[in-house]
């Protein structure tokens, strides 16, 4: 406490200034009352100042986050980036996101978050990421005779959220209608989903043998000799 007079005289008994005002008094302003000082030359009279209790800077960062499309939401988390909370204070409320439930980047927001009228809340914002969910697709089996055009191949794909393909996938074999007798692999790919990654399993073209009628030529001989040479004549059923 400054004590300024005519003389230049200083305290002979410093006053003493308080405050009713705690470390946990709110956002306000309180009195700052001085007594008990003392001088030869005066009688002192106190004029009250003011503490004026301001607004605390917190700072917190929602927290990013991830999910598979189709999966309930995580909980939006947060944290104190900057400023601190006095003890025995909290928040109140969630931070929210933007709406949506299609494959992407939705920003994490205040949304009900808070603190009580003596605090200075930012937010800054984080994100939700949708991941594309994988879509199995089955090469259906296929089953055609040597010596035939391959069929029109085809595949099995459940959406569990009943979606359709934007770009349905195409199941192709290396078999030509001239590949022998065997098992060869149905490949699919090339399917757009927009939500979904899709996974492919292959399948088998089995190419079975061809059935063909063997007919033996008829011919002769004359008595006493030996048989001729028999020749046979293949062709389709």
């Amino acid at each position: 406490v400054l004590f300024r007079s005519l003389a230049g005289d200083g305290w002979t008994v410093v006053p003493v200034c308080t405050s009713d005002a705690t470390s946990g008094s709110r956002v306000g302003g309180y009195p700052i009352a001085c007594s008990g000082g003392s001088n030869a030359n005066y009688a002192p009279s106190y004029s009250d100042g003011t503490l004026t209790v301001t607004r605390r800077a917190v700072t917190v960062t929602a927290s990013d986050g991830t999910k598979v499309y189709g999966e309930a939401d995580p909980a939006l988390g947060y944290a104190v980036t900057a400023g601190s909370l006095v003890a025995g204070d909290g928040f109140t409320g969630t931070p929210v996101r933007v709406a949506g439930e299609n494959v992407g980047r939705y920003e994490i927001t205040q949304g009900t978050l808070a603190l009580s009228s003596d605090y200075t809340l930012t937010v800054v914002a984080g994100g939700l990421t949708i991941l594309s969910d994988r879509l199995l697709v089955v090469a259906s089996p296929a089953t055609r005779t040597y010596g035939e055009p391959n069929p029109t191949f085809t595949s099995t794909t459940v959406f569990p959220d009943g979606s359709r393909w934007t770009v349905a996938p195409v199941c192709t074999s290396d078999a030509t209608s001239g590949s022998p007798v065997g098992s060869y692999l149905i490949r699919c790919s090339g399917g757009v989903a927009g939500n979904f990654t899709p996974s492919y399993s292959d399948g088998i073209l089995t190419i079975t043998q061809r059935l063909a009628r063997v007919s033996v030529d008829s011919t002769t001989r004359t008595y006493g000799d030996p048989n001729p040479v028999f020749t046979v004549t293949a062709a389709d059923l």
